[in-house]
């Protein structure tokens, strides 16, 4: 099949590992050739050249500074998720690999900083994307790749694919079903031997620093954040996650 060459541009923790397991290792096999923007800048140019599928978290936004370019002709799958979800997942992330200190002033400094990271990525990638037509960018909401799987694949496949093809079903089907009944956290979880780990959905109120700040965030977010980019709400004034979203919480 034949890919085209593009850039997944994903916020930490917004579901690039299960979206490259879909597309790479169960949908497209060897035609995706995936290579991280960090790791070509030191590779030879016959092999950078060969990468059609290219991930980044642009952290040059969160340092700072302009962040990649973007290019017209250059095709952007972007990927994002509600803020409180990617960013307890990614205090997470960094505590358990020794990264953080596990001290509820060191997620609140945390929490501060990569919230402005979290808004300059989705305005620079989404909400501020140029309108013209040599631009192109797919966005990919976790909420609704992992609740409407299949439909978010077809999308994405059609995106990525430069003559349009009939999506294979049946292919497909056996790539949804692969890595969607058995999921992992974590690189190393996924690794081990045997049956897929299964981890828990992710429900932010278990969070060990949850408090009634995380509620009044979301409401402040709502209307210039989260309703532009139709990310649902996940807390109700009480601090319940709603019904309709339960579904589709982290995994």
């Amino acid at each position: 099949m034949s890919i085209q060459r593009t850039v997944n541009v994903c916020f930490p923790r917004s579901g690039h590992r299960f979206l490259r397991n879909l597309l790479c290792k169960a949908y497209f096999g060897k035609d995706m050739k995936f290579s991280a923007l960090s790791d070509l800048k030191n590779s030879e140019p016959a092999v950078a050249a060969k990468a059609n599928y290219i991930k980044t978290h642009d952290q040059g936004i969160y340092n700072g500074k302009k962040g990649i370019p973007i290019v017209s002709g250059t095709r952007y799958l972007v990927q994002y998720r509600h803020p409180l979800e990617s960013l307890t997942s990614f205090f997470e992330f960094q505590v358990r690999h020794g990264l953080l200190v596990d001290d509820r002033d060191v997620w609140n400094d945390f929490f501060a900083r990569r919230l402005e990271y979290w808004k300059k990525f989705v305005d620079k990638w989404i909400l501020q994307f140029p309108r013209e037509e040599e631009f192109y960018s797919h966005p990919v909401s976790y909420q609704k790749l992992c609740a409407s799987t299949d439909a978010t694949m077809r999308e994405v496949i059609a995106f990525l694919t430069s003559v349009p093809t009939p999506v294979d079903e049946e292919r497909l089907q056996r790539a949804v079903g692969q890595f969607s009944t058995g999921w992992a956290r974590y690189v190393d979880e996924e690794k081990k031997a045997g049956a897929p780990v299964v981890s828990e959905q992710r429900d932010v109120r278990r969070f060990r620093y949850f408090d009634e700040k995380f509620v009044a965030l979301e409401e402040s977010l709502k209307v210039n954040f989260l309703d532009p980019l139709g990310i649902e709400t996940i807390l109700e004034p009480e601090g319940r996650v709603t019904d309709s979203s339960a579904e589709a919480v982290a995994k």
